[in-house]
Order: structure tokens, then C-alpha cells, then sequence
């Protein structure tokens, strides 16, 4: 029994440390920082992993959240996913989920979210890399502008 109390304190002392750490190491970023994060706001074309293409959109809702969608396709019509990325009192996170994984470093050009997230690394002003966490899968996104859908005008004939 005592054995088992033993380990039961022993678990939630690593638990409560890896939480602690974790917290510690959250980024304090001003908001002159977090306005620096806009070469994001803009539409995007990625690739890595296992996809050929997909594509992102990132927006600015208000001073200090912007979010981001996924789209289905290069048209930018359908969204499949979305997120937000908000910065309260000196802390940024990115919310997903419902989750909240917060920044850990903010330097230069480069953005390093808790795990089991990303870094991004801004390579110009027109591209830039996100290396996941779980296995270090790099993805490249360069800047992109939306194809329109094809649209057919009523009466217009056809190729013929």
C-alpha cells in the first residue's frame, strides 16, 4: 500500500513539474511583436508530407486575433478547418479545437508553438517553412492568389 501512495505522489510530481516547465517556457511577447506576425495575413499554397498541394488563408479579426482557414481547394470557395491566433496580456496562442497551444519563442522570423505543434520560419517575404513537431514533416507555403471558379454565362455557347 505504501508502495502504491508512493508512486501515486511520485506521478503527480512529474505531472505537476512537465506542466510547470511547460507554462515556464511560454513566451512573453509584446503587442509591437505580435503586429510583426501580419506577413502571415495573405493567402497561401502549401506543400510537404503527404500533400501535393493545400491551401491556407490567414486574416486579422481585430487588433489582436487573426485566424486561419484551410480551404478544399485552390478556388478558396470551400473551408475545411479553421483557427485563431490571439494575443492577451503579453501571451500569443494558437486556438484549435478548442485547444490553446501557446507560443514558446518569438525571434526574428521565426514562430516556435507548444507541441505537438510547429515552428514556422519565414524564408522571404513571400514564403515560409512549418516543421512539425511529431517527426520534424517540413511543409513549404508560398504566397498564392485564389483561382476563381470557372463560371458559364447563361445562353454562352460551349466550346464547340
Amino acid at each position: 500500500m505504501r508502495r502504491i501512495v508512493s508512486s501515486s505522489i511520485a506521478l503527480v510530481l512529474v505531472v505537476a513539474a512537465t506542466s510547470a516547465t511547460a507554462q515556464d517556457r511560454v513566451a512573453n511577447i509584446s503587442f509591437e511583436r505580435f503586429k510583426q506576425l501580419r506577413w502571415v495575413v495573405g493567402s497561401w499554397k502549401g506543400s510537404g508530407g503527404n500533400y501535393p498541394a493545400f491551401y491556407e488563408s490567414y486574416d486579422m479579426v481585430d487588433d489582436s486575433t487573426m485566424r486561419r482557414y484551410s480551404w478544399s481547394d485552390s478556388t478558396f470557395s470551400s473551408k475545411q478547418d479553421s483557427a485563431r491566433f490571439e494575443w492577451r496580456a503579453g501571451r500569443l496562442a494558437q486556438v484549435r479545437n478548442g485547444r490553446a497551444f501557446p507560443a514558446l519563442k518569438f525571434t526574428g522570423d521565426t514562430l516556435q508553438w507548444q507541441p505537438p505543434s510547429a515552428t514556422w520560419i519565414r524564408t522571404s517575404s513571400d514564403a515560409w517553412i512549418a516543421i512539425l513537431a511529431d517527426g520534424g514533416t517540413t511543409y513549404t507555403l508560398v504566397r498564392y492568389k485564389p483561382v476563381a471558379p470557372a463560371r458559364h454565362e447563361p445562353g454562352a455557347r460551349g466550346p464547340g
